[in-house]
């Protein structure tokens, strides 16, 4: 009698079990098709997404307009530093590649900032433009992770048109015209050497260059000194820069010469 109790206990605790388990994964599912549906919807219903026409008139303005300047500059340049190149057949910058892999881990890595500094916000990530210096060699790139999760750079980088991130802050007491102005890229200004991503959240480009800097009263932040960055002189003892640029960045292939395969 003893046993068939037992066994009767034991059966009802597996058809419970069983149908906890049913009724549990048939939420997860449900719950999984609704989330997936609300991310479809929020990119559908975004100023931000864009058709067609816009990528076509994007591509077409950047390769009219901007493609034959950027070459007439690139073929026959100098920088700062007195480098000079002449090349002809420049290819320009036409992407800038950041795998998915690599995206994640700068999100990762602002998420254990934010975790650091509690205050401000990270309100978002600045990509701005740069360019390399006119000696850039990327010959001797190696890559942590395969070729999928991050390629090299491959060819000529020499005074190649970039991108980098930085992330921002939103600083509400700025007198901005618009409120994007108020989203403010920085580097950390720390204290204690044993933590230097701890500390206070300072304006990247109004370090690098006081006179360009937007401060929402008598001065502007201007673009145009972007390519001129020089992030090696801009570090000292208390700064630490929070920016990223590992981009593989995508020139067109050059066109095969006749007989070649």
């Amino acid at each position: 009698m003893k046993i068939k109790s037992i066994l009767w206990l034991q059966s009802l605790v597996i058809i419970v079990l069983i149908l906890y388990i049913l009724f549990y994964c048939g939420n997860i599912n449900s719950s999984s098709e609704l989330d997936d549906q609300a991310v479809i919807a929020k990119i559908e219903n975004s100023k931000h997404t864009i058709n067609e026409n816009d990528v076509r008139s994007l591509y077409e303005n950047y390769q009219d307009r901007f493609i034959p300047r950027l070459v007439e500059i690139q073929e026959d340049a100098t920088d700062r530093k007195g480098v000079s190149v002449q090349r002809n057949g420049y290819l320009p910058t036409e992407y800038s590649l950041v795998t998915l892999d690599n995206l994640k881990s700068y999100i990762a890595f602002l998420d254990v900032l934010q975790k650091k500094n509690k205050e401000p916000k990270i309100s978002g990530i600045a990509i701005s433009f740069g360019a390399y210096d006119l000696d850039k060699d990327v010959e001797g790139d190696k890559s942590e992770g395969s070729k999928f999760e991050d390629p090299l750079r491959k060819g000529d980088y020499r005074g190649r048109l970039t991108t980098y991130f930085t992330p921002t802050y939103y600083d509400n007491n700025i007198a901005a015209e618009v409120d994007a102005q108020r989203h403010i890229p920085f580097y950390i200004d720390y204290d204690d050497e044993s933590d230097k991503y701890k500390g206070e959240y300072k304006s990247l480009f109004c370090y690098l260059n006081p006179d360009s800097c937007f401060t929402g009263k008598e001065k502007r932040y201007d673009a145009s000194i972007l390519p001129s960055i020089n992030f090696n002189s801009a570090l000292n003892d208390n700064v630490e820069i929070v920016s990223f640029n590992e981009f593989t960045d995508m020139p067109p292939k050059k066109p095969k010469k006749p007989g070649n395969q």
